[in-house]
């Protein structure tokens, strides 16, 4: 199917007289306003309370975002569909995650279960399904590429200062007093040095969000900086990831701080392809010295927070057993995930209903818990089998699309930049839901959707 773009972004060695994201746009320069203002809510908070359910600005611009769509296809009555194997996918997934929801809705629960449920999977629906608003943006591949990236670097520099005034008023070396909704954190578990470092999430997600959005702008600087030409460019990059590294580890979520390390060890991996082995033992070098530093650190480090959060994840020997702190992620994963596998053998083939897991933990385990802390346990606890030949579907797809999407982008191109970018934060996704419920979260969800839309409308310009 033939399409007609303007000014389409073509990827190759002869636009280099026109220097990347320096070129000037025409007539659709004021549609890309919303696409940005997207991005950025997705690394801040604002939100109101409107008859007991929390409203957040994300999500008013998807469902407006998405309300467009919808309306254009109404009064024009075309759908331009644009063919694409993520597509079939993505809807099923939405299908499946509304079936879960429905469950939920005809089984006895309380009237919070069931606000919950709906409140969120409407959320998760929303998110998803900014991928076709991205994919279908009228604005060229090149205008949503310039929008995206430099939303997430120029906000990065708002949300990095916050963050430091934070920190400052905590360390007490602030001249000042920061406004009460800078310090003032909703969140009760999160009340120990390190975790009332918010930036500007001040609702009640708070640090974990954070962190997780924290990494994906150290990962976009990291590559920023490999990418760059010029040496005050790369030492400029490499000044503000050690900052950004500064604050992650003060927040010390260690799901964030190891799915960024994996994310660009596996990036890495990829670039190195051609000396596979060189790129392994590299690989295994890099590891050895990571533990070797860590456990000298244990020894010589003050007991602080941050530090007793490690020793906390790492296993250790006295008096010749090995040891695991029952503080320790590990520790605790495996108690929430047998909870998880017991709620699928009471109903294996839909599960017992999307947000049912809080509410069912409680008769199985000591106390109630949040979630499974691992996604694809806590996708076969609500969804299923169906949810999981779902989530394999898409995972398969994705990993596969973004793969091979690699071809049509020359290395050192702006483009390939930013295929390395999708490519990263989609590892980090994947490593993170080993450990936490990432994956319902819309906020981590939409961010991936922007990334592979725009990635998919660049795929698309460059084949034509």
């Amino acid at each position: 199917m033939a399409h007609n773009h303007t000014n389409a972004f073509i990827l190759t060695s002869a636009n280099r007289k026109e220097r990347p994201f320096s070129r000037p746009i025409t007539k659709k320069r004021y549609v890309t306003w919303s696409l940005g203002l997207f991005t950025m809510l997705l690394f801040c908070q604002l939100w109101g309370n409107v008859a007991g359910f929390t409203i957040r600005a994300e999500d008013v611009l998807a469902l407006v975002l998405l309300g467009l769509l919808l309306l254009q296809v109404l009064v024009t009555g075309k759908l331009r569909y644009y063919r694409n194997p993520l597509n079939l996918p993505l809807l099923f997934w939405c299908a499946v995650l509304l079936m879960g929801l429905g469950v939920t809705l005809l089984s006895p629960f309380d009237s919070v279960t069931n606000k919950d449920a709906l409140v969120n999977g409407i959320r998760l629906v929303l998110a998803i399904g900014m991928f076709f608003v991205v994919q279908r943006h009228p604005a060229p591949a090149e205008m949503k590429l310039r929008t995206v990236l430099w939303a997430i670097l120029g906000f990065s520099l708002i949300t990095t200062a916050v963050a430091f005034l934070q920190v400052g008023h905590w360390d007490g070396w602030l001249p000042f007093r920061l406004p009460s909704v800078l310090t003032t954190f909703k969140e009760g578990a999160n009340t120990e040095q390190g975790r009332e470092i918010f930036a500007l999430y001040v609702g009640d997600t708070g640090s974990h969000t954070w962190s997780g959005a924290l990494a994906m702008q150290m990962l976009l600087v990291w590559l920023v900086g490999s990418y760059a030409k010029r040496p005050w460019r790369k030492w400029a990059a490499w000044l503000y990831f050690g900052l950004l590294g500064y604050i992650l580890i003060r927040i010390s979520v260690r799901n964030s701080i190891l799915g960024l390390f994996v994310a660009i060890v596996g990036l890495g991996v990829l670039r190195g392809q051609t000396r596979y082995l060189i790129s392994i033992l590299r690989l295994a070098f890099i590891m050895i010295l990571v533990v070797m530093v860590v456990y000298t650190l244990l020894y010589v480090l003050p007991d602080t927070y941050s530090i007793e959060r490690v020793r906390q994840a790492v296993p250790r020997f006295e008096n010749g057993e090995l040891v695991i702190d029952r503080r320790s992620n590990v520790y605790g994963r495996f108690d929430f995930g047998d909870v998880a596998l017991k709620l699928f053998a009471s109903a294996p083939l839909t599960g017992r209903g999307f947000y049912s897991y809080q509410a069912l933990s409680g008769n199985l385990y000591q106390r109630s818990i949040v979630h499974a802390h691992n996604s694809y346990l806590q996708t076969l606890a609500e969804l299923g089998l169906v949810g999981a030949v779902a989530l394999g579907w898409l995972t398969l797809n994705i990993g596969r699309y973004v793969y091979r999407a690699r071809r049509y982008f020359k290395p050192r191109d702006p483009g390939r930049l930013w295929w390395e970018f999708v490519t990263g934060s989609f590892i980090f996704l994947a490593f993170s839901m080993l450990f936490s419920n990432t994956f319902w979260s819309p906020n981590y969800v939409a961010f991936r959707m922007i990334g592979l839309g725009v990635l998919v409308s660049l795929v698309r310009e460059n084949v034509q």
